[in-house]
């Protein structure tokens, strides 16, 4: 709650206040970034500007192998449109537009699962209105085909110039040590946002080196940062003291999830990463040199059974979405015995990777430990998941369970819904009740 909620008498003097100090930051600062930000619009317009042939050939099919140049296609109208307006006009999906677009954590794309011919519907309707409301006045050739296009130097800058002002009047609190990342509302250092963006372009980079097929088998999935900075809020605001923790990420792939813990300001944490993969390894290893993180490249599995009990204040993790055809009989066999042994539960055979994580992760726990695991909603309802669904009843204090909406696939090449499973390692007492929300993770639409 904002330290003056309940004194509505100071309630002037702050808004006072606070437009002071945006004024005197955009009198500052605002100059110098809107000139970096031309620099790298610019670039993107001399892009848009050749693949449409100096904007004369805009159609559906170049939308689609394209996509990404719908975002400087919407500064090109008169006047520019937001997001939203294209939206509005064009009897468009929010989702379609937002995907073809991308993100700082998804590159552009066309949404995977919708119909070919649904989407040529849209993408007809989105250039009709992209072709109506071209601004003539900068590229009046649109108009009179008689008239060659203006110098190529001037059309990217009258157009890139556009993007700035855009950025300035849709963002009014960024300031230049400071941005605001995805959904979750932070804010972060340039510093780190400058590793953040980093550690995503090398991830993208190994991820391309590798087969769909060869990240399946492996369930290789990464986490969106914006999600992982949600979750790692939530989860670090549960301890009672939110200082000096060691938090593990198990099958961490580059790290987005300590990324996102050291992002939230919590550098006075330690880290440990364990993953199979030395390729995600070096990632983190490289970029988070400076904190106190210790990378580990290592079978989580073997690691574990050297490791002390009852070591981890935190753990925050994606595991890998490994289904149970694809992990070795001999392997699955000794988890088994082990969950048998050490928990006394029966797992079924079917059950994917994940919910082995889960379990084993039981005793690196510490008592009153917290632990958020992004997995598969899937166990909630099928019989291969009851043993997951004894553990949270049974063995440690439901917190929350969040689901993501079923066509809400938080990643681009995972045929599944997810949920957010968070609990505390202490008994459960009697008449204990957890949350249960569904949609938007930092904004559930719903909550039992």
């Amino acid at each position: 709650m904002p330290a003056n909620a309940d004194k509505p008498h100071l309630w002037k003097a702050d808004t006072l206040e606070s437009i002071d100090f945006y004024n005197d930051w955009f009198l500052k600062f605002a100059p110098i970034t809107y000139r970096q930000q031309r620099e790298v619009k610019t670039e993107d317009v001399a892009n848009a500007l050749k693949i449409t042939n100096n904007l004369r050939s805009i159609t559906p099919a170049l939308l689609k192998s394209n996509p990404g140049v719908l975002s400087m296609l919407r500064m090109t109208t008169a006047p520019p449109l937001a997001r939203d307006r294209l939206v509005g006009l064009a009897y468009t999906s929010k989702n379609l537009i937002g995907s073809m677009e991308g993100s700082g954590d998804k590159l552009p794309r066309i949404p995977p699962r919708m119909a070919e011919t649904e989407l040529d519907a849209h993408l007809t309707r989105v250039v009709d209105v992209l072709s109506e409301m071209a601004d003539r006045d900068l590229f009046p050739w649109l108009e009179d085909p008689s008239v060659e296009p203006a110098g190529e130097e001037m059309i990217k800058r009258s157009a890139s110039e556009r993007s700035p002002i855009n950025f300035y009047l849709g963002n009014p609190g960024h300031s230049p040590g400071t941005d605001r990342v995805g959904e979750d509302g932070g804010s972060y250092s340039s510093d780190f946002l400058a590793i953040e963006a980093e550690r995503l372009r090398r991830q993208k980079a190994v991820d391309a080196s590798k087969t769909a097929l060869e990240r399946n088998q492996l369930g290789q999935f990464s986490t969106p940062f914006s999600l992982a900075s949600q979750i790692t809020s939530y989860t670090t605001s549960i301890c009672p003291d939110d200082s000096d923790l060691f938090m593990f990420e198990p099958a961490c792939g580059s790290g987005v999830f300590i990324s996102a813990c050291i992002g939230r300001g919590k550098t006075d944490f330690s880290f440990k990463g364990v993953e199979i993969d030395n390729a995600y390894v070096r990632i983190f290893k490289d970029l988070f040199a400076d904190y106190k993180v210790e990378a580990i490249n290592e079978d989580f599995f073997q690691f574990i059974e050297s490791e002390p009990r009852e070591q981890c204040d935190l753990i925050i993790t994606n595991p890998p979405y490994i289904r149970h055809h694809h992990i070795e009989q001999e392997k699955k066999r000794v988890l088994q015995e082990r969950v048998r042994s050490r928990l006394n539960m029966e797992i079924s055979g079917l059950s994917g990777l994940y919910i082995y994580y889960v379990l084993l992760s039981h005793f690196l726990l510490k008592s009153e430990g917290v632990a958020s695991w992004l997995i598969p909603s899937e166990f909630l309802y099928t019989n291969y998941g009851k043993a997951l669904r004894e553990y949270l009843a049974e063995k440690v204090t439901l917190l929350r369970i969040h689901r993501f909406d079923a066509n809400d696939v938080q990643f681009d090449d995972a045929l599944v819904s997810s949920c957010v499973v968070t609990y505390k390692k202490t008994q459960r007492s009697a008449g204990h009740s957890f949350i249960l929300s569904t949609g938007a993770y930092n904004f559930p639409k719903s909550e039992d």
